[in-house]
Parts: C-alpha cells; structure tokens; sequence
C-alpha cells in the first residue's frame, strides 16, 4: 500500500500567503521600488520623482495636442474628439500574454486618433523631461528609471500579477490577470476639453476644421444657433458668451461654447484677449 506524504501545516500556510500576495495589486510605489533596486547610487525617492516626471510630461504633450510613443508600452494620444486614449504596443500584449482593455466609447485602433496626429508620432524625450522637470538628473538616469519599470511591468504582468501604475496627473496604467488598459482621471479629461475649447474661441474654428477670424467664428456660431437661444433683452447682455457643459455616462465631459450676441466689435474683443475670463464659470464647476 503506497503511502501518503502529508504535508505541514507550515507550508501550506506559507504557500496561501504567497498566494494572497500574488492577488494583491501592487502599486506605484511597490512597482518603481522593486524595478530600479538595481539601478547604481539611485534612492527610491529620486526613482519616484523621476516617474512623476515622466507623467507631467505625458500631461503637457497631450495639452497641446501631441501624442507620445512609451517606448515598448503603448501610445499616448487624442482621438479625432480630442479625448485621450492609450494603445498598447502589441509586442508588449503579445510578449506579455496580455489583452487589451476596451472600455465603452474608446476606440481600440490607431484609425482612431485624430487626423492632425497623424505622424507626428514622438517617443519620449529624455532630454525634455530632464531640462524641464528634473534638472539635477541626467537624461541616462530619467531613460534607465522609465526602461526599468516598463521592463518590470511586464514580467510581473506575465507573472498574473495584479498591477496598478500610477502616471499623475493623467491616469492610471492597469493589469489584472491577463487584461491591461489605462484609465485616465476625469479631471484630466476635463482639462483637455477645457484647453481645446479655450484654443476654439482664441482662433474660431469652424465646423470643417477652417480657420476663421474672430468676426467670422462669431457670425457662424450666432447664424447657426441663434434660433434655439434667447435674444438678449439689453445691450448689455448682448456683450456675454454663454458657456454650457454636460457630463456624458461614461463621466468624460463635453464642452460646447454658445455665442449669444455681439452687437458692436469691441464688445467681442476681451473675449478674445482674454478666452479663459469667458471660460472660467466653467473651470470653478470643475473643482466642485
């Protein structure tokens, strides 16, 4: 009769905690600790700041209408609604035995970004991110922290790990299992719809993508929505830009600015020396 090993308590006990910790999300800080331990002379504390960085940077391109290539993890962009999305590089998917997440209204191609994107994709500048965010900090060190995360990321994510990588102020790179996406922060979608509309009213931008003068942005906007607004009834409503924002279902704001009346031309022309003084009901509803 063949006998049966048992096995200690001990052990199973230790292989359950090892499990419980393989289900448990690592985060950020976790993430970028374990990534760049081998990296010389570097504290974790400067490790952390250098990602930081890199997300700020992140930040400022998309603002101005830029996509950003991560090398070997995806693409940072803005979809012909200038929403941003994040497409994960498909070796990475593939080297790494990962799915990507699609979310309901995002777009799961490259067909989806924004005709003005097209080839001007950019990888990230280290440089850029060093004379601009970190100027104690060579390009050598920013491109071996960013390398090693991204690095790290993957063979945890081929592992099943359960991943949560934080890209402030934009969003947050996420795995679980065999699913990765990213999700961005609705105040950062707020701040992009926000900065597109302040750049429509600065340079009037008609329906198929021309370039208008001021005069002729505000007589289009007027002549096509003056029939579902109120006239104003003194002069000196006249002078006001009304600026109105809905929130969709998947919580990504839209923002759409209605041109009352403009009587006399000087009455338009701080609106256009100043846009964000017309905008800024709208930016305080932002922080509420």
């Amino acid at each position: 009769m063949a006998s049966t090993r048992k096995v200690k308590p001990q052990v199973v006990l230790m292989r359950r905690q090892k499990q419980l910790e393989d289900e448990q999300p690592l985060a950020t800080v976790e993430i970028v600790e374990r990534a760049t331990a081998g990296v010389k002379g570097l504290a974790v504390a400067d490790a952390l700041r250098i990602w930081k960085a890199l997300g700020s940077y992140v930040s400022a391109q998309l603002a101005r209408g830029k996509a950003v290539k991560l090398e070997h993890l995806g693409l940072f962009a803005l979809n012909a609604s200038s929403e941003p999305i994040f497409l994960h590089n498909a070796v990475f998917l593939q080297t790494n035995r990962l799915r990507e997440r699609t979310r309901h209204g995002s777009p799961g191609s490259l067909q989806a970004i924004g005709t003005a994107q097209c080839g001007s994709f950019s990888s990230v500048n280290m440089s850029e991110i060093g004379s601009r965010f970190l100027p104690n900090y060579s390009k050598e060190i920013v491109a071996a922290v960013i390398a090693n995360v991204v690095a790290h990321v993957g063979n945890l994510a081929k592992q099943g790990r359960v991943l949560r990588l934080g890209f402030l102020p934009i969003g947050e790179w996420t795995c679980d299992g065999d699913v990765a996406g990213f999700k961005f922060l609705a105040e950062f979608y707020a701040q992009i719809k926000l900065q597109r509309t302040i750049r429509t009213v600065k340079m009037g931008v008609s329906d198929n993508g021309d370039v208008e003068s001021p005069q002729e942005s505000l007589s289009h906007n007027y002549e096509k929505e003056h029939q579902d607004l109120p006239r104003p009834r003194s002069s000196k409503a006249a002078g006001t830009a009304r600026v109105c924002g809905a929130v969709s279902e998947d919580d990504r704001l839209s923002v759409k600015i209605r041109v009352v009346c403009f009587e006399k031309p000087s009455e338009y022309s701080e609106l256009f020396t100043n846009p964000f003084h017309a905008i800024q009901p709208l930016a305080e509803n932002f922080n509420r």
